[in-house]
């Protein structure tokens, strides 16, 4: 299967785009897409975007995004974080998933759903003051990939790094 990411089509997941034949090779994701991701999108309880081959209703994959309070106990030392966070948290912008399915890793869609994921946090740090995307890799690849991105570790969660990019970052980005 041959991909052109100028040919990817992205929209909001619904209820009619066929999920069961997703596989990303990481079991957890590929079963929290095909169980939970439509409940939770259609409650808004996070937002998922799936990406497409022109008009092919199968996704070739997908991310999805909620807003999350961090406590600011976590983020307290990181630089260019203004003092504002309410209650002892800061709003979030969190990365929960972002997936290809497996026959087209390495072919620039991960990269590509990535570059619209940071322009969706921009659009809100700008419109909406929000000052912080984390999220949470889920090899150490990605942690060097994500570092390469702008982005730095700040936390352990239950034996896992938490990274984020600073809204200043993202604003600052010449490719967003």
């Amino acid at each position: 299967m041959g991909l052109k990411i100028d040919n990817v089509r992205y929209r909001p997941l619904s209820a009619s785009c066929p999920r069961g034949g997703f596989r990303c090779g990481e079991d957890m994701i590929d079963k929290w897409f095909l169980k939970d991701a439509c409940s939770r999108h259609d409650a808004f309880s996070c937002r998922v975007t799936t990406a497409h081959q022109g008009d092919d209703p199968t996704p070739i994959g997908f991310y999805s995004m909620s807003l999350i309070l961090e406590s600011d106990k976590l983020i307290k030392g990181v630089s260019r974080i203004n003092n504002r966070g309410q209650g002892g948290f800061y709003p979030a912008v969190h990365i929960e998933y972002l997936a290809v399915v497996e026959a087209l890793h390495g072919q620039g869609l991960g990269t590509d759903m990535m570059q619209r994921a940071l322009l969706s946090f921009r659009n809100a740090a700008i419109d909406l003051g929000v000052q912080v995307l984390t999220l949470v890799p889920i090899t150490d690849k990605l942690v060097d990939y994500y570092k390469k991105l702008g982005f730095a570790s700040y936390a352990t969660h239950m034996g896992q790094k938490r990274m984020m990019l600073t809204a200043q970052q993202a604003i600052a980005a010449p490719n967003l």
